[in-house]
């Protein structure tokens, strides 16, 4: 009985999913009156003449609200979440700045320009050229010459700026590697890489240096070395768990077991 009561259960639920798939088209058709706009979220226009910003968790679960003093009520218009502007000025959020307003637009959600400038946030980002700009990710813009990281110049050569790996996020341009959106220091742009993204995602070079990541590694010979895997390498003289030599490891019996375990004729390696 208990399992004839089940499968009623299965059944009487199954009837009830197909139904609601089938009105809700019908539903749907009907009902043209569209939502309203959520008031959590982004600029709301409130009784009394006034003009906020208002912030959410999640979009939905809490919000915090950030009254906009400056805010013309009449002209005010909502460009996207985060811009606005009104017959006086641009608004990033809660923050008002001086922009020629003829010309005024959001390119996303932190940059913004005009027939004259470029804005991250609500600050000129000093030489951007608005003519050419164009996103490349949320956060970092090209201007057709120039590679910007927010307000920050991180290469001069927009051209030849190519990403080499998402995970980690990695870029270069002729005149540096940008790196987990930081330049990386005395790398040689040019000649930088991933070694081998067949066996490791974790690993790079350049002619003069090897690279766990970020991190340059003491005594690897950059024309031989090789990855593993994600964490063990070897060059023509060493082995290298990540970005440090293992010192007693036997060279020719070294061998990876799997991803954290490795093994020579002596001893076991598990980190």
């Amino acid at each position: 009985m208990k399992i004839i009561g089940i499968l009623l259960l299965i059944i009487v639920g199954a009837i009830v999913i197909l139904a609601g798939l089938f009105l809700y088209p019908i539903v749907k058709l009907f009902n043209t009156k569209s939502k309203p706009e959520s008031p959590k979220n982004g600029y709301v226009k409130l009784a009394e003449n006034r003009v906020v910003w208002r912030n959410t968790l999640l979009g939905f679960i809490s919000y915090s609200e950030y009254p906009i003093s400056e805010a013309d009520y009449a002209s005010f218009q909502k460009i996207n979440t985060d811009f606005a502007k009104d017959k006086n000025y641009a608004y990033y959020q809660q923050l008002y700045f001086t922009v020629d307003l003829p010309s005024f637009e959001a390119i996303n959600g932190y940059y913004s320009k005009d027939k004259n400038a470029v804005y991250f946030k609500n600050e000129k980002i000093p030489g951007a050229k608005p003519l050419s700009v164009k996103e490349i990710e949320p956060h970092i813009l090209s201007d057709g010459e120039r590679v910007y990281y927010q307000k920050q110049l991180i290469s001069n050569h927009s051209q030849g700026f190519v990403q080499l790996s998402r995970y980690p996020n990695v870029y270069k341009s002729t005149d540096n590697v940008f790196f987990e959106y930081s330049i990386l220091e005395n790398a040689d742009a040019p000649t930088f890489e991933v070694i081998d993204s067949t066996l490791s995602r974790a690993y790079f070079r350049d002619k003069n240096s090897v690279y766990y990541y970020n991190m340059k590694i003491k005594h690897a010979d950059a024309a031989t070395f090789e990855p593993l895997n994600d964490h063990y390498a070897k060059d023509k003289n060493h082995v290298f768990y990540q970005d440090s030599l293992l010192k007693n490891a036997d060279y020719p019996s070294f061998r990876v077991i799997d991803k954290e375990k490795a093994e020579d004729k002596f001893r076991q390696y598990a980190f």
